[in-house]
């Protein structure tokens, strides 16, 4: 099997369901915003496993995993998504959560967890231009969950967060 096709050598590509479009559909650029998440996702994971903090990497493949299925059509799916997400958010955020805005950083492990949260609030705003409004709530949630677990690393490397 090869990697390359060639195909999209034109500056066009084809959607799930087989429709050409240019590379610059605002659907592909969500698309290729959402795998630039996962990637992060996966940067942030690798650091986690390293550092021995095996229950924030298991989290970490499981947002990596949810936007696999992020664009998910049904709504009982898409509903336990959130509903997933949101236990995941409460779980990891401390019962004395620092109020107000912080710097991204502290631990690399956090910086590359704030790196994934921006990644996924990208994807949230090409999901409003494309016009995937199931992904949205979504989006908005996972990026929620990412600013608690970058929070978390902080606290398991011991590292005090830098409020602004």
């Amino acid at each position: 099997m090869r990697y390359y096709t060639g195909h999209g050598d034109t500056g066009t590509t084809r959607t799930a369901d087989g429709r050409p479009v240019p590379k610059d559909d605002p659907y592909i650029i969500y698309e290729g915003l959402v795998d630039g998440a996962q990637c992060a996702l996966g940067f942030a994971a690798v650091r986690a496993g390293a550092d021995g903090f095996d229950d924030l990497q298991a989290v970490l493949g499981e947002c990596e995993r949810c936007l696999f299925a992020v664009s998910e059509r049904d709504a009982d799916a898409r509903a336990a998504l959130l509903s997933r997400l949101e236990q995941l958010c409460d779980a990891w955020t401390p019962a004395r959560a620092q109020d107000g805005f912080v710097l991204p950083g502290g631990s690399e492990l956090s910086a590359r967890i704030e790196l994934a949260r921006v990644a996924v609030r990208a994807a949230e705003r090409a999901a409003v231009t494309a016009g995937v409004t199931a992904a949205i709530p979504v989006l908005n949630r996972l990026s929620d969950l990412l600013y608690a677990l970058a929070r978390s690393a902080n606290r398991l490397a011991g590292i005090p967060d830098t409020p602004v």
